[in-house]
């Protein structure tokens, strides 16, 4: 804890003040322009703003979209899940409400893509600049100030069933604390298929004191001060000053991890 600042992170649940950076959207072709459409002018921004962070190595989508062999080896498939809005994955109506870090390609955007295939996906010339984006390793809010984590690896066996996991992870800090912050960052992100997170007020009562978390009503037992997960794509959770949440000196953090089914065995943490 550094002064009256604090953010949560865990399993983790990482947290911290410092914002990832988008790359810019891709400059659309002006209308009745014959221009070509090319990879690294148009395509390769759209890809690395909606695709990308789950698209590559260590994450949860099967392959990478992080290079134009990557993207072009694909290009037919592309246009077509794309077509179908059925990637990047947003349920939410447009015609209704945005929201913050909206991942949805517009019409214009999926009709490019379709164009560039049609046009034989070409890459672009040499000179223009385009670099993936760098991808922090871990976090993308960078040192957190609370780390809350999973005490040891939990290991999965391959049987291809879903797998519902609830980890208790108590804590103590020095005061009650705005919370400005949070990031969950699952071990393994192929395994998981999403994670909710919850903290429950402990000020008050007596220490051991025992909650039954199997039944809803034992909430009551305690004070549930948040509820927040992770989905495959998730970004980190920031606030402006004056909003995000009160983290209680003496708390718990429940964390409900959905494994999705697994052929083989393996570990997350």
């Amino acid at each position: 804890m550094r002064g009256s600042r604090n953010w949560l992170a865990g399993c983790g649940l990482l947290l911290s003040v410092l914002l990832a950076a988008w790359p810019a959207h891709a400059q659309l072709p002006v209308a009745g322009r014959a221009a070509a459409i090319t990879f690294r002018q148009h395509i390769g921004p759209l890809v690395y703003r909606a695709c990308s962070s789950c698209h590559r190595p260590g994450q949860a989508a099967p392959f990478s979209l992080l290079s134009y062999q990557d993207v072009a080896s694909r290009a037919h498939f592309i246009a077509y899940v794309t077509g179908l809005r059925y990637m990047p994955p947003w349920r939410a109506d447009p015609s209704y409400r945005h929201f913050r870090d909206e991942r949805r390609l517009t019409d214009a955007e999926i009709s490019l893509i379709r164009r560039w295939v049609e046009q034989g996906a070409p890459e672009g010339p040499a000179t223009v600049a385009l670099a993936p984006p760098d991808f922090p390793p871990t976090s993308g809010l960078g040192r957190p100030d609370l780390r809350l984590q999973i005490p040891r690896p939990f290991r999965l066996h391959g049987t291809n069933r879903d797998t519902v996991v609830d980890f208790v992870l108590p804590y103590t800090i020095a005061a009650d604390t705005n919370v400005r912050a949070l990031e969950v960052v699952p071990g393994t992100p192929r395994a998981v298929h999403h994670i909710n997170t919850k903290v429950i007020d402990l000020n008050g009562l007596p220490p051991g004191h025992v909650l039954s978390f199997m039944r809803p009503d034992s909430l009551a037992d305690g004070n549930l001060r948040y509820y927040d997960g992770w989905v495959p794509g998730a970004q980190p959770r920031t606030w402006p000053p004056g909003f995000g949440f009160r983290l209680p000196r003496r708390g718990v953090l429940l964390l409900q991890i959905h494994y999705a089914p697994l052929a083989a065995d393996t570990v997350d943490q």
